[in-house]
C-alpha cells in the first residue's frame, strides 16, 4: 500500500472518529459503560454489574461472558448500516437513565394521508439494552407532523445481534435486519392509508375505549358509576375526548380514531417521574403496548 493510500485511509477513520463523537455528544450518549465485579462479604462474585461510567448508574446483574455494546459501538455500526442505503442517524437517546438507548435512522415521508392530507415521518429505530434485558434490534417509528403524536410499531421475526459478535458479523446480520423492517414498512403504510379510508364505526368506538381504558362506554353514567371507579371513567372520558379531537381535523375514519389514541398515549397515560418518561413509554411500555393493541385491531378490520 502506497504512503498517501494509508495517509488517506487514516485521514477517512479520523473523519468517521469525529463524526462518530459528534452523533453521541449531540445526542446525550458519549459516555461509556464498565462491566464491574460484584462484591460479596469481601470477595469477589461470579457475577459481574453494568455501570454507566459518568454517572455510576448500576443497570443489570450479568455473568462474566456478557460483553458491553457502547455506545460508540453501535452508532459506528447503525452509520455503517444507515450509510448503505444512503440513509443517515437522524435522532438518538437513552431511556431510564442510560438502561437502554437508541438511534433513529429518517427512512423518508408518507404524505396525504386522510381528509387533511397528513404526514407520517418515517423512522427505524435501532435500540440496544444495557441493563441485560436484550440485543440489538429494529422497530418502525412514526410521527404524524400535524399533531405530532409517535406510533412505534411492534413487529416479528426478525434477528437479533449478540453481543458477542464481532463487529463485521454485528454490521453483517444488521445490514439484513435494516432491509427487512424497510419491507415491514411498506406494509405498515399501506395498512395507515387503508385506515384513512375506512370509516369508523360507534361499535369500533366502543371496542377501543374498552381495550384501553376497560370500560364499556356504552353504559348510562349512573350504571357506570356503580361498576368503575372515577379514574377509570375519566380516562374513558379522556380518550373519547382525544378521539373526537382528531376526528374532528383527520375525519369520521378509523385513520382518525387512531389518531385519537397515539394523542391520548402521548399526552394523558401516567408515566414514571423521570427524564424521557413517556418516550421510553411510546417505545417500550405501557403506551407502547396499548398503541399496538388498537392498531392491531383496527388493521384486522381493514385487512
Amino acid at each position: 500500500m502506497k504512503k498517501s493510500e494509508t495517509v488517506f485511509i487514516a485521514q477517512e477513520s479520523m473523519n468517521q472518529g469525529k463524526q462518530i463523537v459528534s452523533l453521541l455528544e449531540k445526542f446525550g450518549l458519549f459516555w461509556n459503560v464498565n462491566k464491574i465485579n460484584l462484591i460479596a462479604d469481601g470477595e469477589p462474585t461470579q457475577f459481574y454489574g453494568t455501570q454507566r461510567e459518568d454517572t455510576k448508574n448500576v443497570f443489570a446483574c450479568v455473568k462474566n461472558g456478557y460483553q458491553v455494546l457502547q455506545n460508540w459501538e453501535l452508532a459506528e455500526i447503525i452509520t455503517e448500516v444507515a450509510g448503505k442505503f444512503d440513509m443517515g442517524v437522524a435522532s438518538g437517546g437513552c431511556l431510564n437513565g442510560g438502561a437502554k438507548v437508541y438511534l433513529q435512522v429518517h427512512t423518508g415521508d408518507l404524505k396525504g394521508i386522510g381528509e387533511n392530507h397528513d404526514t407520517v415521518k418515517k423512522y427505524i429505530t435501532a435500540m440496544n439494552s444495557h441493563d441485560g434485558s436484550a440485543s440489538v434490534g429494529f422497530g418502525m417509528t412514526n410521527v404524524t407532523i400535524s399533531c405530532s403524536n409517535t406510533f412505534h410499531a411492534a413487529y416479528k421475526g426478525v434477528s437479533k445481534v449478540r453481543h458477542t459478535m464481532s463487529m463485521m458479523q454485528k454490521i453483517e446480520v444488521l445490514t439484513n435486519e435494516f432491509e427487512s423492517v424497510k419491507m415491514e414498512e411498506q406494509t405498515l403504510y399501506d395498512t395507515f392509508r387503508k385506515l384513512a379510508n375506512a370509516p369508523a364505526s360507534e361499535k369500533t368506538l366502543l371496542d377501543v375505549i374498552k381495550i384501553a381504558t376497560s370500560v364499556d362506554a356504552s353504559m348510562k353514567e349512573k350504571e357506570a358509576s356503580s361498576v368503575y371507579s372515577k379514574y377509570q371513567i375519566g380516562k374513558a372520558q379522556q380518550l373519547h375526548a382525544r378521539v373526537a379531537e382528531e376526528m374532528a381535523v383527520k375525519g369520521q375514519t378509523l385513520w382518525g380514531l387512531f389518531s385519537g389514541v397515539t394523542k391520548y398515549t402521548n399526552r394523558d397515560l401516567r408515566t414514571p417521574n423521570r427524564d424521557n418518561a413517556t418516550q421510553e413509554s411510546k417505545l417500550i411500555g405501557g403506551a407502547n403496548k396499548l398503541d399496538n393493541k388498537v392498531f392491531n385491531l383496527l388493521e384486522s378490520i381493514v385487512s
